[in-house]
């Protein structure tokens, strides 16, 4: 096996808007990632599963089968990103420090910071009506919600995972089979069921948060303005949405490259739209520069 073929990058992309943002704003930097640390990188557009079990259920629980497709076999470690990522491609090799037989994740609850995580939560609360009623604290509370024993102090954020075929596929699938979707996407799909199952069998090594930062925590924590839709009267008429849409554009392009340059890895879950805004941090000389070659520290 040569060096190049020992860790993919690997994401799943079921549906042409998800096709689409990746295509538009994370795949250019994904590839460079990879070139420079010498990873593959695997984008499959096609459910993996196409049962009735999956038809009930968020695509996002398709990750779990990820392990069993055969090119999975090709590979000593299995990085999983979640399509809404943009790596920043200065960033160091995810997979350095994390043993084979390990799963490399990020704990929900340290995001943006363990000191800040409440903050974070608190405002994106008070900004949304169905975020407040669906608000966890601690991570007790996050998993006895969903009817889980609440014993453990943390919760693995799975939009960003470094897996390996033979240690970790028989857990995944196990999670697939065995638990139920919840429906609304505030339940999280998979993760609450997969973050219990993964720390029960004591198999995580958490790594640095700034490999899965969750831009609506940065956004909420150090930008709170823009948690608010400051145009709503404009997009109710014709023409309306796009030139709102091309104003929140400019104002989150200095947030978004900050949060580039200060992470790794920066996941837009939540707010995938956002996205948009790389257009024109990519459009930026200087910032194309940086992100090229400025190591985060």
């Amino acid at each position: 096996m040569n060096r190049r073929n020992r860790a993919a990058l690997v994401t799943l992309n079921v549906g042409e808007r998800y096709r689409s943002l990746w295509r538009r704003y994370s795949s250019f930097a994904w590839h460079s990632y990879a070139d420079k640390h010498r990873l593959d990188v695997i984008a499959i557009d096609q459910p993996i599963d196409s049962s009735s079990l999956a038809r009930s259920r968020s695509p996002a629980w398709q990750k779990l089968l990820v392990l069993g497709q055969d090119f999975a076999k090709r590979y000593e470690q299995i990085v999983w990103v979640d399509s809404d990522v943009i790596i920043n491609p200065s960033s160091p090799l995810i997979t350095n420090g994390v043993p084979v037989e390990r799963i490399g994740a990020v704990d929900e609850f340290s995001l943006p910071s363990r000191a800040q995580h409440s903050l974070a939560v608190d405002r994106v609360a008070s900004a949304n009506r169905v975020a407040a009623e669906h608000t966890w604290l601690t991570p007790k509370s996050y998993y006895e919600s969903w009817g889980l024993p609440g014993g453990f102090d943390h919760v693995v954020q799975t939009g960003v995972l470094v897996l390996s075929q033979k240690h970790h596929r028989e857990i995944l699938e196990h999670v697939y089979y065995s638990y139920d979707d919840r429906g609304a996407p505030i339940w999280h799909y998979e993760m609450r069921p997969l973050s219990y199952e993964l720390i029960r069998g004591g198999l995580v090594d958490w790594v640095d948060s700034r490999f899965n930062s969750l831009w609506i925590y940065v956004k909420a924590v150090h930008y709170p303005w823009l948690l608010e839709d400051k145009y709503p009267r404009l997009k109710r008429h014709k023409g309306g949405r796009r030139i709102a849409n091309r104003l929140d554009e400019a104002r989150l392009r200095e947030p978004v490259a900050a949060a580039l340059l200060n992470n790794y890895f920066l996941h837009f879950a939540s707010s995938p739209y956002d996205m948009r805004a790389v257009r024109m941090v990519q459009s930026e000389s200087w910032t194309r520069k940086a992100l090229g070659s400025m190591l985060c520290t």
